[in-house]
Protein backbone atom coordinates (compact mmCIF):
# COMPACT_ATOMS: atom_id res chain seq x y z
CA UNK A 1 0.00 0.00 0.00
CA UNK A 2 1.66 3.10 -1.12
CA UNK A 3 0.12 6.66 0.71
CA UNK A 4 0.77 10.49 -0.11
CA UNK A 5 3.84 11.81 0.48
CA UNK A 6 3.10 14.64 3.24
CA UNK A 7 4.78 13.90 6.84
CA UNK A 8 1.99 12.37 8.46
CA UNK A 9 1.27 9.47 5.72
CA UNK A 10 5.56 9.15 5.61
CA UNK A 11 4.80 7.95 9.32
CA UNK A 12 1.78 5.89 8.71
CA UNK A 13 3.52 3.81 5.67
CA UNK A 14 6.31 3.09 8.22
CA UNK A 15 3.76 1.97 10.80
CA UNK A 16 2.44 -0.15 8.51
CA UNK A 17 5.84 -1.38 7.52
CA UNK A 18 6.36 -2.10 10.97
CA UNK A 19 3.46 -4.56 11.49
CA UNK A 20 4.81 -6.53 8.70
CA UNK A 21 8.50 -6.79 9.65
CA UNK A 22 10.28 -8.73 12.24
CA UNK A 23 9.86 -6.05 14.45
CA UNK A 24 9.41 -6.65 18.13
CA UNK A 25 5.41 -7.16 19.42
CA UNK A 26 6.24 -4.01 21.65
CA UNK A 27 6.95 -2.20 18.43
CA UNK A 28 4.29 -3.69 16.58
CA UNK A 29 1.74 -2.30 19.75
CA UNK A 30 3.42 1.38 19.75
CA UNK A 31 3.18 1.66 15.93
CA UNK A 32 -0.42 1.19 16.38
CA UNK A 33 -1.05 4.21 18.64
CA UNK A 34 0.28 6.21 16.20
CA UNK A 35 -2.86 5.74 14.05
CA UNK A 36 -5.36 8.84 14.34
CA UNK A 37 -8.55 7.09 14.78
CA UNK A 38 -10.62 9.56 13.10
CA UNK A 39 -8.14 10.15 9.99
CA UNK A 40 -6.94 7.02 9.46
CA UNK A 41 -9.60 4.34 8.14
CA UNK A 42 -7.45 4.38 4.72
CA UNK A 43 -5.54 2.15 6.45
CA UNK A 44 -8.08 -0.35 7.41
CA UNK A 45 -8.20 -3.00 4.30
CA UNK A 46 -4.20 -3.18 5.25
CA UNK A 47 -4.82 -3.68 9.15
CA UNK A 48 -7.17 -6.35 7.70
CA UNK A 49 -4.94 -7.93 5.70
CA UNK A 50 -2.16 -8.28 8.70
CA UNK A 51 -4.68 -9.93 10.87
CA UNK A 52 -3.71 -13.03 8.75
CA UNK A 53 -0.05 -12.92 9.66
CA UNK A 54 1.40 -15.66 11.98
CA UNK A 55 2.79 -13.11 14.10
CA UNK A 56 -0.41 -11.00 14.38
CA UNK A 57 -2.17 -14.46 14.93
CA UNK A 58 0.02 -15.44 17.56
CA UNK A 59 0.22 -12.55 19.53
CA UNK A 60 -3.06 -11.74 21.28
CA UNK A 61 -2.46 -8.38 22.34
CA UNK A 62 -1.67 -7.29 18.83
CA UNK A 63 -4.70 -8.90 17.25
CA UNK A 64 -7.13 -7.30 19.88
CA UNK A 65 -5.27 -3.84 19.14
CA UNK A 66 -5.76 -4.42 15.36
CA UNK A 67 -9.48 -5.84 15.50
CA UNK A 68 -10.23 -3.14 17.76
CA UNK A 69 -8.97 -0.01 15.68
CA UNK A 70 -11.18 -2.07 12.67
CA UNK A 71 -14.30 -1.71 15.07
CA UNK A 72 -13.73 1.96 15.99
CA UNK A 73 -14.18 2.46 11.54
CA UNK A 74 -17.54 0.48 11.97
CA UNK A 75 -15.94 -2.80 9.96
CA UNK A 76 -18.19 -5.82 11.48
CA UNK A 77 -16.55 -8.18 9.34
CA UNK A 78 -13.88 -9.01 12.52
CA UNK A 79 -16.42 -8.76 15.18
CA UNK A 80 -16.35 -12.68 15.87
CA UNK A 81 -12.60 -11.91 16.01
CA UNK A 82 -13.50 -9.74 18.85
CA UNK A 83 -15.95 -11.82 20.45
CA UNK A 84 -13.30 -14.94 20.63
CA UNK A 85 -10.94 -12.33 22.35
CA UNK A 86 -13.17 -11.03 24.91
CA UNK A 87 -15.06 -15.00 25.70
CA UNK A 88 -11.97 -17.51 25.07
CA UNK A 89 -10.56 -17.45 28.32
CA UNK A 90 -7.02 -19.32 26.79
CA UNK A 91 -6.44 -15.80 25.10
CA UNK A 92 -3.48 -14.37 26.69
CA UNK A 93 -3.26 -10.76 27.15
CA UNK A 94 -3.09 -7.89 29.46
CA UNK A 95 -6.52 -6.10 30.64
CA UNK A 96 -6.30 -3.33 28.49
CA UNK A 97 -6.34 -4.66 24.92
CA UNK A 98 -9.96 -6.23 25.95
CA UNK A 99 -10.74 -2.83 27.77
CA UNK A 100 -10.28 -1.41 24.06
CA UNK A 101 -12.49 -4.08 22.36
CA UNK A 102 -14.85 -3.01 25.00
CA UNK A 103 -14.84 0.33 24.55
CA UNK A 104 -14.60 0.03 20.42
CA UNK A 105 -17.64 -2.94 20.37
CA UNK A 106 -19.65 0.35 22.68
CA UNK A 107 -19.42 2.63 19.73
CA UNK A 108 -20.45 0.31 16.89
CA UNK A 109 -24.88 0.71 16.46
CA UNK A 110 -26.82 -0.49 19.67
CA UNK A 111 -28.65 -3.43 17.73
CA UNK A 112 -24.86 -4.96 17.49
CA UNK A 113 -23.52 -3.46 20.57
CA UNK A 114 -25.66 -3.82 23.46
CA UNK A 115 -26.58 -7.91 22.71
CA UNK A 116 -22.33 -8.42 23.23
CA UNK A 117 -21.75 -5.67 25.72
CA UNK A 118 -24.22 -7.65 27.98
CA UNK A 119 -22.44 -11.06 27.37
CA UNK A 120 -19.39 -9.10 28.28
CA UNK A 121 -21.07 -7.47 31.31
CA UNK A 122 -22.23 -11.66 32.34
CA UNK A 123 -18.96 -13.10 31.51
CA UNK A 124 -17.42 -11.10 34.02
Amino acid sequence: MQLGKDAYHVVLQRVLELLCTDSTPDEKQSALFVLQWDQDSDAAPFLQAVLSLPAVKSDATLRMCIVGALLHWKDLSVLPMAEEDLFDPSAKSRSWPKLNLVLAISSLEPQTSIPLLARVFAFA
